[in-house]
């Protein structure tokens, strides 16, 4: 039996092995897709099925409701007299003073408050009503009387004792009616006690602050004024974009540290050791290739030194890059680079003591974003002084009801009488269900929010109470001017981050930080130290194989030269790559310094104008202070 006899069977089994393996695949695959396919009709049917169960739930809790109303209704049917004298209160607040004749019902205290009110409208006697109605419910009729008598016009009529039950002193959970009733009061309805008791209310809250709310309240104010827009500080685009925190060229400076640099500033001698190894790197690397052009030995002695440099740390990254002081290093031409690596880094030990051309930027390393706090400080003290002064300009008239007052009044007609309380209330929250709208229904009590912060929104939306809510926190806005004046009296940064089309660059108001841009460009023009990795390796195991191949035999030759070709062929490839890095940092160069040439621009006006602005700050402070003194 011949050989292809034997091998018939074996390749037939191979192949139908093959056979069953691609069916099997094929099957598994099919599996696959059909998972996913109902994957894919699940999540489809879930989102669909969401929303429509969502809505389904919706209409079945609000058709329950409905039912639910429909029976609550029907309890509030027996109550149709109270829904009449709160149906008059209505029409008085919408500006219908002729109402019919107020009956009274039982121990509503509504009706003889609201007899009372109309009494104020016509000038009569008030006594006997509000008697009738305090002795039903004090509270109630006491804050409806005090409202509806600054709403009519009748403030006056109101007694101190009457107001200061209504207004009490301010607590942290602040109830809608005294708010409500502080901002009638602060707006004059009460005369010149109303006015006195609001601003007294006011200052002993503000003085029984904790520090903690205390220094919130002063930075509320700090942000409560905002600048002029015509004429508050913009940033240059230049600068925009610079992060101090991310990586800067040319920053840390030659022999500092910065903080998070890993050790970026090296001592003298141990940027002096870096050198001197990675020249002699460098050299054994390009010996280790074989022969090179003259030329193409000093381009790679050149990306060579400016790789050591590179891959070294962060001192030496950013001061190997200073040959002189203008901050383009090594950079005038290919004959100035043929130095070699030895020279190139000896220069970097020599400046890592002296300091870069005797001109390194003193101070620390800053973004815009501070320009932009203190020429905001600055413009917010100046925008402050001039609220402040003209805050305090007396004004005359009223502002327009506080939407406290209404929501107060509102509260306190609909939640009706003490009988029918609880199903009024459970009404409203019916009709949310049945409407969508959601939330808790009104109380008159309920939370009107944290004094400090509705007394700034107060002073900024209504003039007429601005000058007294000026002089209750006359305290807390000269705090406020004292941080902005601080803010605005920093020290202006020295050296900033600024963004370029190739990487952040450190620019002082002068120009770049030497050795900035060569950083940059050393980063930006990177080169992928791999093909030159593996041209040496290849190159030492085509070393180690012709070795071999003399003592043990020719047949090693044949792994001899195929690692030496590859070796040539890495080696060609890393100088191409290094000659087109070469060409773009050239080009990445021009970029950067034009690129930086606008940025110091923009940095020296910036600075200039920022010198101006904080030449007022302290007459700005001192204005402030003498207005609220």
């Amino acid at each position: 039996m011949s050989d292809s006899t034997w091998d018939w069977p074996t390749w037939t089994w191979s192949a139908d092995g093959e056979s069953t393996r691609i069916r099997e695949l094929r099957g598994e695959l099919s599996r696959v897709r059909g998972s996913l396919a109902q994957a894919r009709l699940r999540s489809d049917l879930a989102s669909v099925a969401g929303p429509l169960e969502h809505r389904v739930d919706r209409l079945s809790a609000a058709f329950d409701a409905f039912v639910e109303l429909s029976g609550v209704r029907e309890e509030l049917s027996v109550f149709d007299e109270e829904a009449e004298v709160r149906h008059q209160a209505r029409m008085l607040f919408a500006g219908r003073p002729r109402v019919d004749a107020v009956r009274d019902v039982g121990q509503y205290w509504l009706p003889p408050a609201l007899r009372a009110v109309l009494a104020v409208v016509v000038g009569e006697d008030t006594a006997a009503h509000l008697a009738s109605a305090a002795e039903r419910d004090h509270t109630r009729a006491t804050l409806f009387h005090v409202l509806t008598a600054a709403i009519v016009g009748r403030g006056d009529t109101i007694t101190t004792g009457m107001i200061a039950e209504t207004l009490p002193k301010l607590t942290p959970s602040l109830p809608l009616s005294v708010w409500a009733v502080w901002t009638l009061a602060a707006d004059g309805h009460y005369g010149v006690v109303g006015k006195q008791l609001a601003q007294r209310r006011a200052m002993d809250y503000l003085s029984r602050l904790p520090q903690p709310d205390r220094q919130a309240a002063v930075a509320g104010w700090r942000e409560t004024i905002p600048p002029d827009p015509n004429t508050a500080f913009a940033l240059p685009k230049e600068l925009v974009g610079g992060d101090r925190h991310a990586e800067v060229a040319g920053w840390p400076p030659v022999g500092e540290t910065s903080p998070g640099a890993g050790g970026a500033g090296a001592a003298a001698a141990g940027v002096g050791g870096a050198a001197a190894g990675s020249a002699a790197a460098g050299g054994a690397r390009l010996e280790s290739v074989g022969a090179m052009p003259s030329g193409g030995e000093a381009r790679s002695g050149a990306v060579a030194e400016k790789s050591d440099r590179r891959n070294g740390d962060a001192g030496v990254a950013t001061s190997g890059e200073v040959f002189g002081g203008d901050g383009q290093g090594a950079a005038s031409a290919d004959g100035g680079r043929q130095g070699g690596a030895a020279e190139g880094l000896a220069g970097v030990a020599r400046a890592d003591v002296a300091g870069p051309g005797g001109d390194v930027a003193v101070g620390e390393l800053a973004d815009a974003g501070e320009l932009l706090a203190v020429g905001l400080a600055c413009d917010r003290l100046a925008a402050l002084r001039r609220w402040v002064g003209d805050g305090l300009v007396p004004s005359t008239g009223y502002d327009e009801l506080d939407p406290a007052v209404k929501r107060t009044l509102e509260a306190l007609v609909d939640e009706g009488s003490a009988q029918e309380r609880d199903l009024l209330r459970r009404e409203r929250e019916l009709r949310q269900v049945i409407e969508g709208t959601g939330g808790p229904a009104a109380c008159w009590s309920d939370p009107a929010g944290d004094p400090a912060a509705l007394l700034r929104a107060a002073a900024v939306r209504r003039p007429n109470r601005r000058g007294l809510i000026i002089r209750a926190c006359a305290k807390d806005i000269a705090a406020a001017a004292e941080a902005l004046a601080d803010e605005g009296r920093k020290r202006l940064p020295e050296v900033v981050a600024v963004r370029t089309r190739r990487g952040q660059v450190a620019v002082t108001a002068t120009g770049p930080v030497p050795g900035a841009i060569e950083a940059a460009v050393a980063r930006a023009c990177a080169v992928d130290p791999i093909p030159r990795r593996l041209a040496v390796g290849l190159a030492v195991l085509g070393v180690v194989l012709v070795a071999l191949a003399f003592l043990l035999g020719w047949t090693w030759m044949v792994p001899a030269v195929a690692a030496l070709a590859g070796a040539v062929a890495y080696q060609r490839k890393d100088s191409r790559i290094r000659e087109l890095a070469e060409l773009d940092s050239a080009a990445t160069r021009d970029i950067l310094r034009a690129d930086t040439r606008r940025a110091v621009s923009a940095f020296a006006s910036a600075l200039a104008d920022l010198e101006g602005r904080r030449s007022q700050v302290p007459d700005d402070l001192a204005t402030v202070r003498a207005l609220l003194a």
